[in-house]
């Protein structure tokens, strides 16, 4: 993948690291999606919800082929050639991102903010849901996409000390990594947001603007 980058080695007013799936990427509504587009081609929707459910359970990372393999061992007949063919084409042609969203980070880039994408998940899959479900216009906003399966604050220590006097955000709808970039990294500025919680993108950029004025 290769996102836009910048040949200005001007200094970013901030840099704004996001999570991808809950906040950029409605997930919930694409697993819906996915339950139907299995059950379409033989997947019974309990075989699917058992395994999502299973796979929560011993934790690591989500796939594709981690689901096929559970939802063979729980019995189901899986066409695994044509769902993957069916899930790429759906994700080609559905927006799984707002509008809104699209506006918002372009507003915050040309103010001078960095984007960067940190998803934890399996390397493919993530990818294949940022590159097909999203598309170039959506990946020119970010200075580097990246997929991690090691807890999220390593990378951001890093981060932190890449840019040691820019004020660095982690927008993130999970508590545990918040909870770990707080113990960890405490000189990043941390953010619950989840694109479900109701919350407003104006709410979210008027924080981030008043936090980089202080």
């Amino acid at each position: 993948m290769s996102p836009r980058r910048s040949n200005s080695p001007k200094k970013p007013r901030g840099v704004i690291v996001w999570d991808f799936d809950g906040v950029l990427f409605d997930i919930e509504r694409f697993r819906k999606n996915a339950e139907h587009i299995f059950e379409k081609y033989g997947v019974p929707p309990a075989v699917f919800q058992a395994a999502i459910l299973r796979i929560r359970k011993e934790g690591g990372q989500f796939s594709v082929a981690r689901s096929f393999r559970i939802m063979r061992s729980l019995g189901a007949s899986v066409k695994e050639k044509t769902i993957r063919k069916a899930l790429h084409n759906h994700l080609a042609l559905t927006r799984y991102f707002a509008a809104p969203t699209d506006i918002f980070l372009r507003r915050l880039r040309n103010l001078g903010f960095m984007h960067i994408i940190l998803s934890l998940g399996a390397p493919s899959y993530q990818h294949k849901k940022i590159r097909v479900g999203c598309g170039k216009k959506f990946i020119r906003h970010f200075a580097k996409i990246s997929t991690t399966r090691k807890p999220k604050f390593i990378y951001l220590k890093k981060l932190a000390r890449k840019y040691p006097h820019t004020t660095i955000f982690f927008i993130d709808d999970t508590e545990e990594n918040i909870q770990l970039v707080q113990k960890h990294v405490p000189e990043i500025v941390t953010v619950h947001y989840s694109n479900i919680s109701g919350v407003s993108l104006k709410n979210l950029e008027r924080g981030i603007l008043l936090h980089v004025k202080k």
